[in-house]
C-alpha cells in the first residue's frame, strides 16, 4: 500500500464519519408525533415531522379494548404504553408498528382508577402513573414486569395534600414532580426513594389555577397548563419551584381545555395538545409565542396524551458510516 492509497483511505473514513454526525444532527431523523385521542373510535394518531398524518387515516394504535386514552409514553423497551381512563388499565403496543402486544397493568378498584398521567423514570426501572380517582394515587410498578411496587402519596406528611392529580414528570435531577388540579400545587417526590421531598409549587403560587400537563424544558425549568377555557402556560424556576410567570399567554393560538405538553426533541419548540380545538399548537420554545397548528385533521378530536417517536442512537447511526468505510477499505485491499 502506497501513501497515496493510505490518505485516501483515512479521507474516506473521516469523511462518513463526518457525514454521520452531520445526518444525525439534522431533521433527516426528526422524530414523529403520537397523539391519544379522547374521542370514540379510541385510537393514538401519528403524525410525522411536518406535522402530516401517516398511514392510513393518521392511526397508529387502535384496540377494541381502548377507552378514553390519556397519557402515552414510550418505555425503554421501545413500547408505547397507553393509559386508558375508561377501563383503568395501562396497555401496551408495539413502539414500532402500533400493534397491540397486552394488558400491561390491570386498573384495580381503590388502588389504579382512572389513569392520568405515565412517565417513566429516570432509570427506566419503574412506570409512574397519576390515579386521579377515589383515592387519589400516585403509583410506581415495575417497568419490565408490570408488578405494583408502591404509592408515593402514602409518605406524604400531615397538612400536605394533592387532589386529582394529573400531569406527572420527571425532572433533570430525576425526581419525580405531580400536579394536583383540584389544590392548585406541584408536588416533589425523590426519584430513587419515592419518598416525599417538598411541595415544590405551593398552593396557588404565580396564580396556579387546575394545572394539568407539566414537563420540563430544555432550560431545566418547569412548563405547567392550566387546563381551562381559555388555557394558558405557566413556567417555574426548575431549582426552587418560584414563579417564572407566564410562558404562553391565554388562548394563544386558539388554546382551550389544553392537556399535555412536550418540548420537541429535534427542535426545541413546544407542543401542546388544545382539547377543545382538536389540534396540537407549536410555541417558540424559548419565547413562548404562537408558531402554527402543527397538527390536525384525520379525525383527531379531543387530543390528550403526547409522544415522540424513539430514534436511533446518535453512536447507532455513526456506526453505519463507520462500517460502510471500513467495508470499503476491506474492498480496496482485496
Amino acid at each position: 500500500m502506497n501513501d497515496r492509497s493510505l490518505i485516501q483511505r483515512v479521507v474516506l473514513v473521516v469523511g462518513l464519519v463526518w457525514w454521520g454526525t452531520f445526518i444525525a444532527s439534522t431533521s433527516a431523523f426528526a422524530q414523529d408525533l403520537l397523539v391519544a385521542k379522547y374521542t370514540y373510535p379510541f385510537e393514538v394518531k401519528h403524525f410525522d415531522a411536518a406535522g402530516t398524518p401517516v398511514g392510513p387515516g393518521g392511526t397508529f394504535a387502535i384496540d377494541a379494548s381502548m377507552s378514553f386514552p390519556s397519557g402515552i409514553a414510550y418505555g425503554p423497551d421501545g413500547h408505547l404504553y397507553v393509559a386508558n381512563e375508561g377501563t383503568g388499565d395501562i396497555q401496551k403496543y408495539d413502539g414500532t408498528t402500533g400493534a397491540f402486544l397486552s394488558t400491561f397493568i390491570t386498573g384495580s378498584y381503590g388502588v389504579l382508577e382512572s389513569p392520568k398521567g405515565i412517565v417513566f423514570d429516570s432509570t427506566g426501572d419503574h412506570l409512574i402513573v397519576t390515579s386521579n380517582d377515589t383515592p387519589n394515587s400516585l403509583l410506581r410498578y415495575d417497568a419490565i414486569t408490570g408488578a405494583y411496587v408502591d404509592d408515593l402519596f402514602s409518605s406524604l406528611p400531615v397538612g400536605v395534600s394533592i387532589g386529582t392529580p394529573w400531569g406527572v414528570a420527571v425532572g433533570p435531577d430525576g425526581d419525580i414532580f405531580c400536579a394536583g388540579q383540584s389544590t392548585n400545587n406541584i408536588l416533589r417526590f425523590d426519584g430513587t426513594t419515592g419518598a416525599y421531598v417538598s411541595e415544590f409549587v405551593p398552593f396557588s403560587v404565580g396564580g396556579l389555577v387546575t394545572p394539568s400537563g407539566i414537563t420540563f424544558g430544555p432550560d431545566g425549568n418547569l412548563y405547567v397548563i392550566e387546563y381551562g377555557v381559555p388555557s394558558l402556560i405557566r413556567r417555574y424556576d426548575g431549582i426552587t419551584g418560584a414563579s417564572l410567570g407566564v410562558f404562553v399567554s391565554a388562548g394563544s393560538g386558539g388554546l382551550s381545555r389544553a392537556n399535555f405538553l412536550l418540548f420537541g426533541p429535534s427542535d426545541g419548540n413546544l407542543y401542546v395538545s388544545s382539547g377543545d380545538t382538536a389540534n396540537i399548537l407549536r410555541y417558540d420554545g424559548t419565547t413562548g409565542a404562537f408558531i402554527d397548528i402543527f397538527a390536525s385533521g384525520s379525525g383527531l378530536i379531543m387530543p390528550t396524551g403526547l409522544a415522540f417517536t424513539p430514534i436511533p442512537e446518535p453512536t447507532m447511526i455513526l456506526l453505519v458510516p463507520v462500517a460502510i468505510g471500513l467495508l470499503r477499505i476491506r474492498r480496496m485491499k482485496q
